[in-house]
């Protein structure tokens, strides 16, 4: 286990990044222009979940408390990590801040998630969305954005590390599923705020395609790790209702894409549970 550091007190900073197998030379520049960072290389890109692991086991394997895990196109506002920390404490499992899109500030790249077991597992409350009152208020959810999250060693070691079966999309959504189930708090603070490049910038088809096939695969990963008859039945009946919606609109690529990705999520192996 992780002690926490003593009231009063703060321990030393400890910036990991870790290189996806990145090919634009990043990794080279970091290593000369920050010499006091911490830089883990991967040799192949092991997907979302999976290198924030390496960076969360490098960061407590050298003494550290909490984590800031963050992808590496958010912007924090100055305060933003010190109003995170203002509100963490031992009932906390996992905290984020309001998240706005990069390329049009005043609208949400989604406030919170609400785990619903439906179609796609989570709704993103406040996706794309204009700021309102509605997302002002400190507020218990079931989970956030995982471009930018703080939690702590001692819940990784309680909740287990992100799952790498995901690769991408839902990874946040399954670790937030297991640190409820720890007991622990998941908080939006609003007041603490980032902005997140994610891709708006890259093509908005080629993105949804992504997306689309992605999030189907892992909603029915999901299900097989944490699905009882309940939420089988809800699931697929959402399931079923998106397919035919998508058929009945002659969105045949959609349909294509949707029902891939479904059958991949039966098809791939599970490394946990």
């Amino acid at each position: 286990m992780h002690p926490s550091p003593p009231e009063g007190s703060r321990a030393p900073d400890i910036v990991v990044v870790v290189d996806n197998n990145s090919t634009d030379a990043s990794d080279q520049r970091i290593q000369q222009e920050f010499t006091d960072v911490c830089l883990l290389r991967s040799a192949r890109n092991v997907g979302y979940g999976a290198a924030l692991n390496l960076g969360a086991e490098e960061a407590c394997r050298r003494g550290a408390f909490l984590l800031l895990l963050m992808n590496d196109d958010v912007i924090l506002d100055s305060s933003t990590i010190e109003i995170l920390l203002q509100h963490w404490g031992p009932d906390v499992g996992l905290a984020g801040p309001k998240v706005f899109r990069l390329d049009q500030k005043e609208t949400l790249d989604a406030a919170w998630g609400e785990i619903l077991f439906h179609q796609v597992i989570c709704r993103m409350v406040g996706e794309n969305s204009p700021d309102s009152p509605q997302f002002s208020r400190l507020k218990e959810v079931d989970a956030l954005l995982g471009c930018m999250l703080l939690t702590s060693c001692s819940v990784l070691d309680d909740a287990g590390f992100l799952d790498p079966d995901y690769f991408m999309y839902l990874e946040e959504i399954d670790f937030a599923f297991r640190v409820r189930r720890l007991g622990k708090s998941i908080l939006f603070i609003p007041d603490a705020r980032a902005w997140h490049a994610g891709g708006h910038s890259t093509s908005a088809e080629a993105r949804r395609a992504v997306k689309t096939f992605y999030v189907r695969r892992n909603a029915v990963l999901f299900l097989r790790k944490h699905g009882n008859v309940f939420r089988w039945c809800k699931f697929l009946l959402f399931a079923l209702a998106s397919l035919i919606s998508s058929l009945l609109t002659f969105r045949w690529s959609d349909l294509v894409l949707r029902m891939r990705g479904y059958r991949e999520g039966f098809r791939v192996k599970i490394s946990r549970k």
